[in-house]
């Protein structure tokens, strides 16, 4: 899933950053701390932050797998919407997140599809809602709203300091794994 997109994203000219949890660092009196990690944030060519909570199909002990319920993960990207946090070691944070533009779920599906219930109450929320099937389809179902708690300020820090998420980058080590696992 994260290969798609980020496929999608790359052929657009656009940067992304891979599961970024936090960038510590002993040269810096900051970092940011994003809680829980975003999975994929993409930078467009035009500045817009956009990020996606992925969730993808769940291997059990049997050997089965099940799709996830719309809801799975819909926590966690409505939690993007003030993230990340940036941190001053040693004191409280700089600013309360809200660095992301538009934030999406987005979830594997059998087929570009979802329910009408389910799609209604991702409507409620300022997200946008994406299907992936196992063909590489992917679908929008639900287009996002600009984030109504975007700070300027914390959007603005993390455009200029995009280069601290190195490691969550192409040259980074998360990015190495996830091409090995695309190339198997």
């Amino acid at each position: 899933m994260t290969w798609l997109l980020y496929d999608r994203a790359r052929s657009a000219g656009n940067r992304c950053f891979f599961r970024i949890k936090h960038n510590l660092s002993l040269v810096r009196d900051w970092y940011y701390a994003f809680a829980p990690d975003a999975d994929l944030l993409e930078v467009t060519k035009d500045q817009t932050v956009v990020g996606y909570e992925l969730k993808g199909q769940r291997k059990h002990r049997t050997g089965e797998f099940d799709w996830p319920a719309f809801y799975d993960g819909l926590g966690q990207a409505l939690a993007y919407l003030i993230m990340p946090f940036v941190i001053k070691q040693g004191s409280e944070s700089a600013f309360e997140g809200g660095s992301m533009d538009y934030v999406y779920l987005v979830n594997a599906r059998s087929e570009a599809k979802e329910r009408t219930d389910a799609l209604d109450v991702i409507k409620l929320t300022p997200l946008g809602y994406i299907t992936m099937t196992p063909s590489g389809q992917i679908t929008e179902l639900v287009k996002p709203r600009l984030n109504p708690l975007r700070s300027e300020n914390a959007r603005q820090h993390l455009l200029s300091n995009l280069d601290t998420l190195g490691e969550f980058s192409e040259q980074g080590k998360t990015f190495r794994k996830l091409k090995e696992k695309v190339a198997l």
